[in-house]
C-alpha cells in the first residue's frame, strides 16, 4: 500500500512511519523544510520525504493519507499560526487527496474541549471540514480522537515527560493542579497497534469516528503519585499549586468499544508503561 503521512518526523508520526515501513508499505512523508529527521534515523525500507504537498502527490499514487501534523500553539497570540497548520494546511492536504482519488483519509484528532485553547478549537474546526467532505462523498474519512499517549523520549514539554523527568531529577518541588481531572493514558505501542488495525479495515460508510485510548480513567493526582513511586523520586508533589485551566475537561476517557470490535486490546497498564519507559531511558 502507498501511504502518505503528514507529521511523520514528529513523535507519534515517526512511530507510525516505522510500523508502516516494517509492514512493507511505501511511505511518503510530507514535512517542513526545517524539520529534524532525528526520529526517522535508522528506518530502512521504502520511505521518501518531501517539503511540498503538491510534489508529494504529483510524484506518487497514494492509496491513503494519515494526517498527524499539528501545531499545538502556546497562547492566543499565535492563533493565526495554529489555524494555518491545523485548518488551512490540513484542508490543503485533504483537497489534494480528493483530487488525486485517494480512498481513505485518516485524521488524528484530539479529545480536548474545543474552547480550552487555540489548538483544540482548530482541531475541532478541521473535524467539521472532514465531515463536510465525507457528507459530500468526496473521500472516506476516519476521524480518530486520541487520548493522552505516553512513551520513552517523547517531547519534553508534554505533561508525562515533564513529570517523569522532574521526578527522575528529584526536583525538590513539582507544582501541579489539584489533580482531580480524570484522564485516559495509553502507552505509545498500544496506540500504534490500534492504528495499524484501523488502517487495514475496509470501511463501508464515508465517515467514521473511532476513539483510541486504554478505556480506563485515572486521576491526574493518582497518575502523578504512581510516577513518583515508580521512579523512587524524592520530589514533593504540590497539588493545588496551579489553578485549573478555564474550560478544563474534568473527565476524558475513550470509549474503545468500536476499536475493540476490530480486534484491539490494550497490552500496557500505566505501571507497565512507566516501567518500560524507565528501562528504555536507563538503556540509553
Amino acid at each position: 500500500m502507498n501511504v502518505l503521512i503528514t507529521g511523520g518526523t514528529g513523535y507519534l508520526g515517526s512511530h507510525i512511519v516505522r510500523a508502516l515501513v516494517n509492514s512493507n508499505n511505501q511511505v511518503v512523508v510530507i514535512k517542513r523544510p526545517q524539520s529534524n529527521l532525528r526520529l526517522l534515523e535508522g528506518v530502512t525500507g521504502d520511505l521518501v520525504c518531501y517539503d511540498s504537498v503538491e510534489e508529494a502527490f504529483s510524484k506518487h499514487q497514494v492509496d491513503c493519507v494519515i494526517h498527524t501534523a499539528t501545531c499545538y500553539g502556546v497562547n492566543i497570540e499565535q492563533a493565526a499560526v495554529t489555524i494555518d497548520t491545523n485548518v488551512c494546511f490540513s484542508t490543503n492536504v485533504l483537497d489534494h487527496a480528493v483530487k488525486s482519488g485517494v480512498k481513505y483519509f485518516f485524521n488524528i484528532d484530539t479529545a480536548l474541549n474545543k474552547y480550552i485553547n487555540a489548538y483544540a478549537l482548530s482541531k475541532h474546526q478541521f473535524r467539521e471540514w472532514c465531515k463536510f467532505y465525507a457528507i459530500n462523498k468526496k473521500i472516506k474519512i476516519v476521524n480518530i480522537p486520541l487520548q493522552h499517549f505516553f512513551g520513552p523520549f517523547d517531547t519534553e514539554n508534554k505533561f508525562v515527560s515533564f513529570l517523569m523527568n522532574s521526578c527522575l531529577n528529584n526536583v525538590p518541588e513539582i507544582n501541579l493542579t489539584g489533580g482531580e481531572q480524570i484522564r485516559d493514558f495509553i502507552y505509545i505501542e498500544d496506540v500504534i497497534t490500534a492504528l495499524m488495525i484501523i488502517f487495514k479495515v475496509d470501511f463501508e460508510d464515508y465517515y467514521y469516528e473511532i476513539e483510541i485510548g486504554s478505556g480506563i480513567g485515572i486521576s491526574i493526582k493518582d497518575f502523578a503519585l504512581a510516577v513518583k513511586s515508580l521512579t523512587k523520586s524524592s520530589s514533593k508533589l504540590i497539588f493545588g499549586a496551579l489553578p485549573y485551566r478555564e474550560y478544563e475537561l474534568m473527565y476524558s476517557v475513550a470509549n474503545i468499544d468500536r476499536v475493540k470490535s476490530l480486534g484491539f486490546s490494550p497490552k500496557y497498564s500505566i505501571e507497565s508503561g512507566i516501567k518500560k519507559i524507565l528501562k528504555e531511558v536507563q538503556v540509553k
